[in-house]
Parts: structure tokens; sequence; C-alpha cells
């Protein structure tokens, strides 16, 4: 084990790699046999594809608006070895120690669109329950609604706030308790307060940078900044506001927004529809937008 300790501290960085568990950095040649208390060689943990999967909206079966997704799905008490046997080589998996279970994964998908995407869906579906996971409530889905094309535009990107806000308790309504006071899917409301979003509706900021600092509640920008590229220690994580279930932080840092409301699961129909519901969202703010519809939402009782 010396021996080892001391071979490590010899080979260069760009030839080690981080295990995400236990935080030990590894050489090449000894990461597929390394495990930790999960059990799980981390060779067997792989990233999804970075390419991106444009669909035809003629050939989709349900999701039929043409904007890329990418789906994350948490699930246990599966074999990730069948796992990596079987699953697409384009859908990334990797161990994930906020759930409680055995062999704990969150799967990623790449961002697809349209028939595409409703084919990774069933496949992911198929193959993770064939190889026995499960869901529990510490499980949830994310889904990433790609903003390249809106990252850098504040009307549009103010609208999608303003439209989440008012709209959120009826998508918390949706969801099963356990949702509802998640602590990796917060309200808006626990991190905006009523008369600060009124205050944005009525006076929009100027720009993009304007909204970073006010959603990092940074004193500038150099703050926002970062607060932007922070990492989780421990257990401090001092960006707090990437665990809502409105994520604007992975707009700021990758070009998409996050949806992380939903709770796991592994039925096909369930993630098409979730998915179809923020499509709809999404695409009437870009197209049909009334203030008047927001603020009628925002103050009945």
């Amino acid at each position: 084990e010396k021996y080892e300790f001391k071979r490590l501290k010899e080979i260069k960085k760009d030839d080690k790699k981080k295990c995400g568990e236990c935080e030990r950095y590894l050489c090449r040649l000894h990461i597929n046999d390394h495990t930790c208390k999960s059990g799980e060689p981390v060779g067997l943990w792989r990233d999804a594809s970075n390419a991106h999967y444009l669909g035809d909206e003629k050939l989709a079966q349900e999701i039929k608006i043409p904007w890329l997704i990418g789906v994350e799905l948490e699930a246990v008490n599966g074999d990730p070895y069948l796992l990596h046997q079987k699953l697409d080589g384009k859908i990334g998996f990797s161990h994930d120690g906020s759930l409680m279970g055995r062999a704990p994964i969150e799967m990623q998908l790449p961002p697809a669109s349209n028939d595409k995407l409703e084919k990774l869906i069933k496949h992911v579906t198929r193959v993770s329950r064939n190889a026995g996971y499960k869901i529990n409530k510490s499980c949830g889905m994310h889904i990433h609604l790609d903003a390249t094309n809106y990252r850098n535009d504040i009307g549009y990107i103010s609208k999608l706030l303003a439209t989440y806000y008012a709209i959120e308790p009826v998508i918390f309504a949706m969801l099963p308790t356990s949702r509802r006071d998640n602590k990796y899917a917060l309200p808006l409301r626990s991190w905006i307060n009523e008369a600060k979003m009124l205050d944005l509706t009525r006076r929009p900021l100027p720009d993009i940078n304007a909204l970073q600092v006010m959603w990092y509640k940074s004193r500038n920008l150099e703050d926002a900044e970062r607060f932007k590229n922070s990492r989780r220690s421990g257990q401090f994580d001092p960006n707090p506001s990437r665990y809502h279930g409105f994520n604007l932080h992975a707009c700021f840092t990758n070009g998409t927004v996050e949806m992380r409301y939903f709770n796991g699961t592994l039925n096909r129909d369930k993630i098409v529809n979730w998915i179809n519901i923020h499509l709809t969202i999404f695409d009437w703010v870009k197209g049909k937008f009334d203030q008047n519809v927001i603020d009628a939402i925002f103050f009945c009782e």
C-alpha cells in the first residue's frame, strides 16, 4: 500500500483520475480495479456522449416540439455490471452518493430531441429495469432544456423565471409529498421573495450579468462569478442556488435550464409526459407570453 501511494505521487497529474466517491486519485492502470464502500468498480462509470442527437418532429410519436433535452435518472438496488453491458454507449452513468440504497446510480442521457429522444428514453428505462434497478423516495429525475440560443436573452430568461415562479405551486401539487420538502428541489419562493419577484416583473433587469448578480445574491459580477464556479466541499455548499426545482445556475454554467422537481421514475410514459409539460411552457414563453396571464396566476388565491 505504501509502495502504491509513493508510485501515485510520481504519476503526472494528467494521468490521474479522481474517484467521485472516496475522492482518491488513482492512475489509469488501477482505476478499473478500485472499489469503494458501494462495491462498484470505478471503471464501470462513464460520461454521456457530447454529441447532440437532433430528431425529426414528423417521426416523433409524442415529443413534437423540437427542443434539445438532456435527462438524468436516479435509481438504486440494481446490477451495475449488467447495466454497463447492456446500456447504449451514448448514455453515461455514475455513482450517486446522495441516494439511499445499494449500488445507487445516476444515468445521463445526451441532449436529444423528438424521435431520437423518445428512443433513448425507451431504451434506458427498459435496460435499467432489466438490470434490477428500482426507485425509492431518495431518487429524482432532472431534465435539462437547451438554452444555448437564449442564455444571453434577458427578456426570455426573465419571462421564463416569472412564469415558473407563478405556476410553481401547481407543479408541486402534481408531485408526491416527498418532493415538496426535498432539499435538492426547493421552491423558488425559498430563494426569491414575492416582493423581489414582483419588482423584477415590473422593472426588468438590464442584462444577463445583472440577473446573475441577483440569482447568486452577490454584491457584484465578480462575486457572482465566484459563486457560479464554486464547488461543494463535504457538507458545505457555497452555492445552494443549484438545488431549486427551477435551476438557473445550469443556464449560467452549461447553457441549459434544469428542472429538478420530479420524483424518480423508470416509467417511460411519465418521463415523456413530464418533458412535454415543460416543452409546452418553454414554447409558450417564447411565442405567446402574456404578463396579464402571469399576474392573474400570481395573485389568485
